[in-house]
């Protein structure tokens, strides 16, 4: 494969002398689960937050190509809808010069073209029969089987592209996987050979992937300390973020007072639907709490117009992609809500959208009203 590329998850390294060459996308769609009428290409940022650019295709007798000028790989996300359902939505590196085909069948979807997405398709292939099997195993069974059915159905997944990267150490297209390797990554990285790793076109992917996962890594060990002192009865650690109006907010300027700190985000399902009831209770108990609202994961226009349109009453304060607090109080789910007591220290960790929140502020404010 003649080009240079880099990874659409990860922070382009600079690249020069690139000159730009045509990205192929063909698409061939199937009467049943994987037919729809429109397919959209969403080119995004290296942050993976903001779109580039969209691109609509109406699909007409089961088919639909786009062609993009491209200049160095950009990270993508492929949806396809029938009528407002989106039927499927998938990641795919667009590497300039190459060919994507993405033939539906009874089985799922077929990837092929340029070597580089044919070796990518050799994996589907393989997650094809696992899915399959995935959803016979779902299929009536009792919700107490279902997490474990799940469990081997997610290590099948990672081991299929562990395995297919022992067996085929050269092979580049292993790279448009790593985003699904479910943690293992970093064994994917080190089953591929010297060539492809520091060598090959895309070398560079690669070894920012490697930097990523292993930030990702030293981020959950320091999670797991963390966990020691974030208990009940605890002091909450104090912080400092920007507010809404761009001032500096600490949790120690709310001593004195009961404070929930909400860690949600604008993507965050469950968070948003959680709001209504939060706004509930905060009128409810009006003056005998705050709640501190956390932004993680969102643009601060996302965050803001995320706080506009939902119109939510109480404070809030932005947690930046470089932050720390959500290190500093092991938050591993969203949203998590974290009640401090008027001393300063942790009363409770609830995490998940739970009716046990809300019954633990009926149990302390409702004898009161």
């Amino acid at each position: 494969m003649k080009r240079l590329t880099t990874f659409g998850l990860l922070a382009l390294l600079p690249l020069t002398g690139l000159e730009a060459q045509n990205f192929c996308l063909r698409l061939q769609t199937a009467e049943g689960p994987y037919d729809a009428d429109r397919c959209l290409v969403t080119t995004l940022d290296e942050s993976r937050t903001e779109a580039l650019r969209r691109d609509t295709l109406t699909v007409t007798n089961h088919k639909a190509e786009l062609t993009l000028n491209l200049d160095e790989v950009k990270e993508a996300t492929i949806s396809f809808l029938r009528g407002e359902t989106a039927t499927l939505g998938l990641y795919m590196p667009l590497v300039p010069g190459d060919t994507l085909t993405m033939r539906a069948t009874a089985d799922g979807w077929e990837y092929g073209g340029s070597e580089f997405y044919r070796q990518a398709g050799e994996i589907k292939s393989r997650c094809n029969a696992l899915e399959a099997q995935y959803r016979q195993d779902m299929t009536n069974t009792t919700d107490t089987a279902q997490r474990g059915i799940y469990e081997k159905f997610r290590t099948d997944y990672t081991n299929a592209i562990v395995n297919y990267a022992r067996q085929n150490p050269d092979a580049e297209g292993v790279v448009a996987w790593l985003p699904y390797a479910m943690g293992d990554a970093i064994t994917v990285i080190k089953l591929l050979s010297a060539r492809v790793r520091k060598e090959s076109p895309v070398a560079p992917l690669v070894q920012r992937t490697l930097r990523e996962e292993e930030e990702k890594a030293d981020r959950m060990r320091e999670l797991e300390k963390a966990k020691a002192g974030i208990r009940e009865g605890a002091p909450a650690p104090d912080f400092t973020l920007k507010d809404i109006h761009g001032g500096d907010l600490s949790l120690s300027s709310l001593r004195g007072k009961y404070v929930v700190l909400d860690f949600w985000g604008s993507w965050c399902v469950w968070c948003l639907r959680g709001m209504p009831k939060m706004k509930e209770y905060y009128a409810k108990y009006a003056g005998k709490l705050e709640i501190l609202g956390i932004d993680c994961g969102d643009t601060e226009e996302k965050w803001m117009k995320a706080v506009q349109d939902n119109e939510l009453p109480w404070l809030h304060v932005y947690n930046p992609k470089d932050g720390t607090v959500t290190t500093t109080y092991a938050i591993e789910g969203f949203p998590t809500k974290i009640l401090i007591a008027p001393d300063g220290s942790i009363a409770k960790v609830i995490v998940g959208e739970s009716d046990d929140f809300y019954a633990l502020l009926d149990e302390l404010f409702g004898d009161e009203r």
